[in-house]
Parts: structure tokens; sequence; C-alpha cells
């Protein structure tokens, strides 16, 4: 059974679509990485001993910790893992000299280059710190009072911040997504049948027609949800605007293959603990997932449940297990009807590793076309920036990543399209190399 993706639309800034011959364990890890492995830029301003931000000047009514908070919020739109963020810090000093409130906004933000001094262009920075696409107003910060007499002067805020790189596990301010969630497909057919019966009954007792239609529309929104199709998922996926939609859950995909393939090498180099289950379990063994838990367990489980105890029935019991919600490690435990060692345990986990790569390389294929279609038209669109480097003379290496001018530094516009096209790029040696393994085989 491998996942097909299928009724793919994206609008309203929200992707949908559905995976059918699909797990729920694939389908649960492939939304828990969406929601808490996908990297991106951070501001990192906790705990102390990591933190980034340095407040300079603060008469606001927020203290520094809560200004720190706020700014950790803030998403960062590059896209460009490799981005040399080393290289630039965010500044801000603001001050009310009105006689009005004003507001510190992602707008007041300015990006400065600490080896050259210099600051980044307003185009560059607010392609790194966009408006609303719904408002079309800037990120609210901060809230300065004004001057209240002559000496009492208005209030300012003035700190810095360096960039970094986190994930939305280790803080939920880091999240890429803003809704990200899936639900077995309704099996229409199935509930409009049911509920036909449920009409005859009640025309049968004279219930009127207004009854009938409100009791319809109770039903459909709760009875008729237990009907649905086996194996098939309904994902709804909405991005706060730093990556695509559709590059997100390329990402996750990616992310679950490297997962499983890191696993793999572990294995092979005995980094992976498999010991004698100390059940009453014969010839039962137990594998340690270290700093894994059910994204990739679950998944690993179904495959040998799937293959072994279902399919050719050599295993006799498979279970997954995470002893506390607090603990990084998990255990697959595994029983046999006959007996094994732990090499022939090994060859069980790596064919269902195979399997999960195989799964989601099928997915990232499905997707990769669709994205190629898009970053191929974004391609062939003029930009702003092209433009303004027509009219210059390039400097030797301008390609490389040092070079980059600091003026118009590498953001959104140019390291999205870098992204993309790596992306691609990893598609195709994953597929290569999975295409060289068979071949091996």
């Amino acid at each position: 059974m491998e996942p097909r993706i299928s009724n793919l639309i994206e609008e309203d800034s929200c992707l949908k679509f559905t995976i059918v011959d699909c797990n729920m364990s694939i389908a649960n890890a492939l939304r828990r990485i969406i929601v808490s492995d996908i990297p991106t830029f951070i501001f990192r301003t906790f705990p102390y001993s990591q933190n980034k931000a340095e407040i300079t000047h603060n008469t606001t009514r927020f203290h520094n910790e809560i200004i720190k908070q706020r700014l950790s919020c803030i998403p960062i739109h590059i896209d460009d893992i490799d981005f040399a963020y080393h290289d630039y810090i965010v500044e801000v000093d603001v001050k009310n000299d009105t006689d009005n409130i004003i507001y510190v906004t992602t707008q007041d933000f300015k990006i400065k280059n600490i080896s050259t001094g210099r600051y980044s262009d307003d185009s560059a920075v607010r392609r790194i710190f966009p408006p609303s696409h719904l408002s079309g107003d800037y990120i609210e910060f901060a809230r300065l009072q004004p001057r209240l007499s002559e000496n009492i002067e208005g209030e300012r805020l003035a700190f810095t911040c360096g960039f970094d790189i986190g994930k939305a596990s280790e803080d939920g301010a880091y999240n890429v997504i803003s809704t990200c969630a899936y639900e077995c497909t309704p099996d229409e057919a199935k509930a409009n049948e049911v509920w036909a019966e449920k009409e005859k009954a009640m025309k049968k007792e004279e219930k009127t027609a207004e009854e009938i239609d409100f009791d319809k529309r109770n039903w459909m929104l709760l009875e008729a949800k237990r009907y649905y199709l086996n194996n098939s998922y309904n994902f709804i996926i909405e991005t706060v605007g730093v990556y695509e939609n559709m590059a997100i859950v390329i990402k996750a995909c990616n992310i679950m293959i490297s997962k499983c393939q890191k696993f793999l090498y572990d294995l092979e180099h005995g980094n992976v603990p498999i010991i004698p289950s100390e059940t009453t379990l014969k010839n039962g063994f137990d594998i340690t997932l270290v700093n894994e838990d059910y994204t990739l367990g679950k998944v690993i489980e179904y495959y040998i449940y799937q293959e072994h105890f279902i399919g050719d029935k050599t295993v006799s019991f498979c279970g997954f297990r995470k002893p506390h919600p607090h603990s990084t490690d998990s255990i697959i435990r595994v029983a046999f009807h006959n007996q094994i060692d732990k090499v022939g345990v090994s060859g069980y986990i790596q064919g269902a590793c195979d399997s999960a790569i195989n799964a989601f390389t099928k997915m990232v294929e499905q997707l990769g076309g669709e994205l190629s279609k898009k970053v191929s038209s974004a391609a062939a669109m003029p930009t702003t920036s092209s433009k303004k480097s027509s009219n210059k003379t390039p400097s030797p290496g301008a390609g490389a990543r040092d070079d980059v001018s600091v003026d118009e530094p590498k953001t959104p516009m140019s390291v999205g399209k870098s992204s993309q096209s790596k992306q691609s790029q990893q598609q195709s040696q994953q597929q290569s190399q999975q295409q060289s393994k068979k071949s091996d085989k």
C-alpha cells in the first residue's frame, strides 16, 4: 500500500489535499513533522545562555522579558537555511517625540551587516519582514507613550538581536504554520445511504418536512461523521508566510526520509540498542529509538506489523511504547515465532525503514511536480532586484554568498529561488540513491 496524493487544491492561502492508501501512522508522522520539526530563522531570546537580544534602552510599559518574548514570535521570511545569518543583526531604535501614542512595528526594523556596518535597503528588509497580506499592516511590536511634560520625555525602545535557526519543538513561537490538521475522509455515499433509511422511518412516523430537515442537519453534523473511508485522510495546511504551503509538505517528507536514513546508519554501525525483552514473550526483543518518538516509531511499527505479522506471519507481536511524555527515547518491542539473533532483528527494522523511505519518496515525487511548475513560472518573471542589478557592473565572485551586496542582501526573493532549486536537486539525488540501492540488492 503506497500513499497517493489527490484533490490537491490551494485557495485562500490554504493547501488542501487527500492522502489515500495511507495508514494513520504515516499521516500522523507528516503532521507531527510539519508542526514541530521544520527549521526556520528565528530570534532566539531564551534561555538566557543562548539569548541573542540586547536591549539597550527600554522605557515602555513592557519589561525586557516581555519584549524578548514578543520578539521571538516574529516570523523571519528567509527560506534558505544556508543563508549567512551570522553576518547580520536587526536593530531597532524608536523614540516618541510626538504628542500621541505611536507604535513600534516590524517596519521600524533595520538589518545591519556586522562586518561592514552598513544597513540593508528598505526593500530588502520589507521582504524579510513584510506586512500582512490580509490587512497590509506590519506586526505591532510595542506601544510608546508620548512626552507628558518638559521633564518627562516620551518613551523609547532600542535593542539589537542576531539571527538563529530553530524549530517549533524547541518553542511554539518558532512555528512555520498557522494551521495543520487532518481528518478521516468522509464517506458521503454511505452517510447518504444511511440517512435515506432514517428519512423513510421518519416519514412513516408522519413527521413534517421542517422536522425532517432539522433532524437531517443535526445528523449530518455528528452521526454522519461516523462513516468514513479507510486509509484516506484530508489535510489542510496554512503557512505563516516563510515557506509556501507545498514546500512545507515536501520539507516534512524529506525530514522523515532523513530520520529513517539516520536510523538505518545508526543501525548498521551498532548504535541502536537491541536487547532481549524482559517479558513473557518468546523470542522478544526491545529496540530503543534514541531521541525519537511516535513520529518515527509508529511508522516502523506499522510496516513490521503489515509486512511480517499480517504478511509472512513470522512476527508474533509488534508494539510501540514511549515510557513517559518527558522521556526522549522510545521502544519498539517485537516477538518472533522462531528463534532469531540481533542481526536478524536488524534486518526486519531495515526493511521497515526502507518501506517508509519509499512511501515518503513517492509523496515527494507527486508534490515535487506541482512545486517545480510553480518555481518555473516564478523564475520566468522579472523581479525588482534583477532590474536594479542590471544597471550595475557585476563584481568578481558576485555569485558567492560572502560577496552579496550589503544593500541587496540575500533575501527571500533570491534565497527562495535557490532553496527551491536545492529541493529539486535533493529529490533527484534521493531518487538516484534509491535506484542504486535497489540495483545493489
